[in-house]
Parts: structure tokens; sequence; C-alpha cells
């Protein structure tokens, strides 16, 4: 005997659908479990809250390489020496790394539409964007960190640029003028410049088992061990509350699609 338990114009439930959604609910958390138990034991917070931490310490470093401790997270200066900074002959100072952009004031145009159907009238417009036509980079062949050479250009692209702020001390070339981060050579020709200074402070993470010390590596930009450690606890918390949002979202919409289904079968007479 069938024994509903609600009814509407769209779906009607039974008892036995009940029970059969409370089964497929259990089975789905279950499944969705041992996908949860997967992502937090290949979850990179593991690797860095077991990481023995280093702050400007080489010896300790090179104890836990001699005896391949494991996973470390480093903390310490990047040093740029002088016969690997670099510099533009324009510019007065020398950095880790320095970009120069030349951009040029052009016209382009393009078509505009107003109207529609039949009253659709179109006309070409004009209009001025500064373009990039050039630009060159210098990087740093090797900077120092904690006693290890580091290679400047994989280095430093795990860098943020910072904009340089012009000013007459800074730029030694003539000029049409200087406005904060940009010069202008003339009025629809102008440059900027990006850097990274010679020295900045941060934190690496990578093995000392590896054969290669830093052949691999993560690099934190002005953040210490303990900053690190957190950033990656929330990002580990925020991926796993997304994974149950979802997973639940899943669950409940396969139920959902179960009852609307005509679950006659399950009311035969055996």
């Amino acid at each position: 005997m069938k024994r509903t338990v609600y009814s509407n114009l769209y779906m009607e439930i039974t008892l036995r659908e009940i029970l059969v959604s409370i089964a497929i609910f259990f089975v789905l958390s279950g499944i969705g479990y041992l996908i949860y138990e997967y992502i937090d034991d290949k979850s990179e917070i593991k690797k860095y809250e077991t990481a023995q931490i280093i702050e400007d310490n080489k010896e300790k470093l090179d104890y836990l390489v001699n005896t391949k401790f494991g996973n470390v997270l480093i903390s310490s200066t990047f040093k740029t020496g002088d016969k690997d900074a670099v510099k533009f002959d324009e510019i007065n100072g020398e950095y880790a790394f320095i970009k120069r952009v030349k951009e040029r004031y052009t016209m382009h145009t393009r078509t505009v539409c107003s109207g529609s159907g039949k009253n659709m009238v179109c006309r070409p417009e004009m209009y001025w964007t500064w373009d990039c036509v050039d630009s060159d980079k210098k990087y740093a062949k090797n900077i120092n960190f904690i006693g290890y050479s580091f290679d400047g250009k994989k280095l430093l692209n795990q860098v943020p640029n910072k904009n340089l702020k012009l000013s007459k001390k800074i730029y030694n070339q003539k000029y049409e003028k200087i406005e904060t981060k940009y010069v202008y050579e003339t009025s629809d020709v102008r440059y900027y410049y990006e850097y990274i200074p010679l020295n900045f402070k941060a934190t690496v993470f990578t093995n000392t088992r590896d054969k290669e010390l830093f052949k691999d590596y993560t690099l934190f930009y002005k953040k210490t061990p303990e900053q690190v450690v957190e950033n990656i606890k929330s990002s580990t918390k925020t991926n796993k509350l997304s994974f149950i949002i979802v997973w639940l979202l899943m669950t409940a919409g396969v139920i959902y699609w179960y009852i609307s289904l005509d679950n006659n079968y399950l009311e035969d007479e055996i």
C-alpha cells in the first residue's frame, strides 16, 4: 500500500522514497568523507606545519642539509652584490631588477551604433590611448640568500614589482615633464619604470632532502614563517569549506532529483 507523506501539483513523496533518500544521503556522505580525508591528507598545510623554521642562521641550515632533514622555512634577506646590480643609464640608482616601458599616445577608431533595427545608425568614432610600443628588462644575474646564490631571473619573477617614483634627482636625461611615475619625452611619448630593490626580506620554503638545494622552492615576499603558515592554513580552510558546501548541494540535488521521479517500483507488491 502506497503511504504518501507529502504531495503537491508537481510531486508526491512516499514513505519509502524518504527511506531511500536517507540511504542515498548516508552513501554520498560517506563518499564525501573519504574524498575530504584524501584532500586533507594531500593538503599543503601539513608540509608547512612540520617544516623547520630557520631565521638568518646559515649554520642551522647547513646542518639540516647535511642531515637531510626535509621541509624548511627559511627567513632572511636577499642581497644583490655590486657586480650583479642593474640599471638604465638615464636612471640614477641600481636595482636587482628594473623594467622600462615606452608608451605612445595613439589614435584609434571604432564604430559606434545607436538605435535598433531599421533605425540603427552607425558612425566612426576616434579615441586616444597610451599604448605600449617597447619595453626592456634587466635582471641581476645572481642574488645571495643566507650564504647561497640564487639565479636572479628565476627568483625575481616571483617578486612583485614596484613603480619607480620619478623626479629630477632620479631621471638625468632631457624631458618635457615628469608626473609621478611617468616621464614625458614629448607630448605623445612617455616612459615609466618598475623595479625590485637590491635587498628585500622574504621567506623561502624548500626541502633539504633534494639533491640540489633551492632547485625547487617557493618564495613568500615580505612574509615571516609564521605568516606563511597562517596564510596556508586560511587558504586550506577555505578550500575545505568550499568542498563541503558543494558536496552538500550536490547531495541535496541528487535526492531532489530522485524524489521527483515516478518511483512506482517501490510500491510493487511482492
